[in-house]
């Protein structure tokens, strides 16, 4: 747990706000408040650190294994499916909120290579 915490503390200091070039997405990290066109999207803490970390590392995927140990905050065993699980849940969950606009935000599986954050306008 104390790993875990000190990763997110690391991850988060000094980064304030993320913005994206079209202005849909916008990351306050001190608030820990993830906006898609202006509106919350109200995320768990492991929602908001995948939605930030692939945000951040965009438009290069982020591999299963990175991921799981930045969000879960151990190694990837090559077994566990908790990353996968809780990604699944988050398209879901985007899906449900954003269903309104016509731009959409989505978490796209890159064969051979992770995940990666799909802002489309």
């Amino acid at each position: 747990m104390l790993a875990k915490i000190k990763t997110i503390i690391a991850h988060t200091i000094g980064q304030d706000s993320f913005s994206n070039e079209y202005d849909l997405l916008r990351i306050d990290s001190k608030k820990r408040d993830i906006f898609f066109k202006g509106k919350a999207l109200n995320l768990n803490d492991s929602e908001f650190e995948i939605i930030a970390y692939l945000a951040k590392n965009s438009p290069q995927p982020v591999s299963r294994e990175v991921l799981f140990k930045h969000v879960i905050g151990r190694e990837y065993d090559g077994l566990d499916r908790a990353i996968d699980l809780k990604i699944s849940r988050l398209r879901k969950k985007l899906k449900e909120t954003i269903s309104e606009h016509k731009e959409s935000l989505d978490i796209k599986s890159v064969r051979g290579k992770g995940y990666s954050l799909d802002i489309s306008h």
